[in-house]
């Protein structure tokens, strides 16, 4: 039991603004410590050869997405609990996980609103969505240490037959191609 004077008062509502800040923290712990395991599943797959060069075991990362439609509801603060303005909004949606030879990890990703469901605008998303995974799993490998590191990814991308994915998917292949290297 609480003295009077130090009981928190429990009739003040925890406002909307506050909940919402609450999930946010939240799916920003879950991104990053989501990061930080891409990372740690690179250093661990690092491996030096003879010649002193770090090098990983193969990655397989499967990208799985397809456009929706969402719903999106806004409430008004006079308004308690109902919906006051809902409109439809396209989204890009996908799973990704990351495989080696012994692990899998299945990869937080966030919706991305599509202002224009096009082949440039779907290409963008996926692109950003691998390079974010590229960028935290050459984190890992420079944690490693070594002369030089090498990954080697291999991107299997899956969608849907319409064919703005696959105008979509031919963008995200010639965009990794600058990723290539002997």
């Amino acid at each position: 039991d609480f003295p009077p004077e130090e009981h928190p008062t429990m009739s003040a509502q925890m406002s909307r603004t506050s909940v919402t800040r609450a999930r946010d923290c939240c799916v920003e712990l879950l991104k990053y410590f989501n990061n930080e395991n891409l990372k740690f599943m690179a250093n661990m797959s690092a491996k030096v050869n003879r010649a002193g060069v770090a090098h990983t075991e193969s990655f397989v990362l499967v990208q799985v997405h397809d456009e929706c439609i969402m719903r999106v509801r806004s409430f008004l603060p006079d308004q308690e609990l109902r919906g006051a303005r809902s409109r439809y909004t396209s989204v890009q949606n996908q799973v990704v996980t990351l495989h080696t030879a012994s692990q899998v990890l299945d990869c937080a990703v966030e919706l991305f609103g599509l202002a224009r469901k096009n082949a440039a605008t779907i290409a963008q998303c996926l692109l950003t969505t691998v390079i974010d995974i590229l960028r935290h799993l050459l984190g890992g490998l420079e944690q490693h240490g070594g002369p030089m590191q090498k990954l080697r990814l291999v991107h299997i991308l899956v969608a849907d037959g319409a064919p703005v994915n696959e105008a979509a998917a031919k963008r995200v292949f010639k965009a990794m191609q600058k990723y290539q290297h002997g």
